[in-house]
């Protein structure tokens, strides 16, 4: 109403103003539509492309290239914006773009994803401004895609992970054969001072007149069960991700390692259920299976029972085997149905526990306190703590192998002692 009034007056004061201003609003609006039609048609000629690894690794650089073309005989400025996947850095990307006439341009940015599994590129959004600066328009680009993102140690085939802490060398010792105590007979050769006469092959001593032994190798194709806890215990965060992270990549590199030996590996996920078990299988083609069955595993956050996977082991695996188990304790009364299964397994396969402590927990058993509230906190990290190594102990004394280590530790302790168990037979 404000503007009214003094228009109202100038027109009676001035008629020709109204046409005047009448003229210039239509001249206006027909800059505006011929912006309008300028951005119809620029959208339409625009020819878009975003290309995307089919997979990346967890924590690394994952490099996505965007193209424009334009195919009309006019400059187009405006700006181009990316939006990755939720929590993954940076969160968005955005460019501001010049295409010469019949032009093109490539752009690339890197992103870093912190989580496995399949993540997923939404819309590109591309701004284009009228070539007379009235009008801006906005129009949705290409089509949505999606990564799988591995864990760390899942590198390409005939490549290892190198880790200088290793007591062995992994790469000479599948090729290592120990006469002796094993499985698959050899030979049979003259007793030298030093074979047991327990091997003694009576038939052919009497034959040759001279003592005769019968001598083995190690069996070269043993079976390995890897079995992974994803319960509430795994979800604890460490340095880079969380437990079950560090234990994906820590069971892949073994079940890689075993199977390049030529091992035959089993592959199982838990929580309160069995998620998945894989039977006993080997070659790379076997790996390729277990990575694309738990590359995209996550904590459950519910309690872990080891006896439904227990069950599945009774059932499944009736041959002599190596079962690592990577799962975590809280205290001896919780882990008392795990202790029972444990027990019953240790009976027919060699068995490894390895234990994941939770750094948050001995981060605050150790720090300083200055508060009453930090003495209570303190308090009962200590204790918990403590409760865990008696639940640990107590698994030691069935005859169970303990590997208790911090998280970012888990993989060459693990390494080195099915390295160990392997060269001396224990199978």
């Amino acid at each position: 109403m404000g503007a009214i009034i003094p228009f109202g007056l100038i027109s009676t004061i001035w008629p020709v103003a109204v046409w005047l201003m009448l003229a210039t609003v239509l001249f206006v609006l027909a800059l505006a539509v011929a912006d309008y039609r300028f951005l119809i048609d620029a959208f339409n000629a625009i020819r878009f492309k975003r290309t995307l690894p089919n997979s990346a690794g967890r924590g690394a650089s994952c490099n996505v290239g965007l193209e424009l073309i334009n195919i009309i005989q006019r400059r187009l400025s405006g700006s181009l914006r990316d939006l990755p996947p939720e929590g993954v850095t940076p969160e968005t990307w955005q460019y501001d773009i010049l295409l010469e006439p019949n032009g093109a341009i490539q752009e690339n940015y890197s992103c870093i994803i912190p989580e496995r599994g399949v993540h997923h590129w939404g819309l590109t959004h591309l701004r284009l401004k009228g070539f007379l600066g009235f009008l801006e328009g906005q129009m949705a680009l290409g089509e949505p895609q999606s990564v799988k993102v591995y864990p760390e140690s899942a590198v390409p085939d005939g490549e290892y992970q190198v880790f200088t802490q290793i007591e062995y060398d992994l790469k000479k010792s599948s090729s290592t054969r120990r006469r002796g105590e094993g499985m698959d007979f050899e030979t049979i050769d003259r007793f030298v001072e030093g074979d047991d006469p327990r091997h003694i092959d009576w038939f052919s001593t009497a034959r040759s007149g001279e003592f005769m032994v019968r001598r083995y190798q190690q069996d070269q194709h043993r079976e390995v069960v890897i079995l992974l806890d994803c319960g509430r215990l795994m979800g604890a965060q460490t340095s880079a991700g969380n437990k079950l992270d560090r234990a994906v990549d820590a069971a892949l590199l073994l079940f890689r390692i075993a199977g390049h030996r030529g091992d035959s590996c089993s592959f199982g996920v838990y929580d309160n259920q069995v998620r998945s078990f894989l039977l006993p299988q080997r070659g790379i083609g076997a790996y390729k299976r277990v990575l694309e069955n738990v590359y995209d595993v996550e904590c459950s956050f519910i309690e872990s029972d080891f006896s439904v996977m227990f069950s599945k082991l009774q059932q499944k695996q009736r041959k002599r085997s190596l079962v690592v188990i990577i799962s975590d304790v809280v205290d001896s009364n919780t882990s008392g149905r795990m202790k029972r299964a444990l027990a019953e397994l240790k009976k027919q396969h060699m068995v490894v526990f390895a234990a994941m402590r939770t750094p948050a927990l001995s981060n605050y058993a150790n720090q300083v306190v200055d508060s009453t509230r930090g003495v209570m906190r303190q308090a009962v990290a200590m204790q918990l703590e403590q409760e865990r190594e008696k639940a640990l102990h107590q698994i030691s004394k069935l005859g169970v192998t303990v590997l208790d280590t911090e998280p970012e530790g888990l993989t060459v302790p693990l390494l080195n002692q099915y390295i160990r168990i392997r060269e001396q037979g224990l199978l």
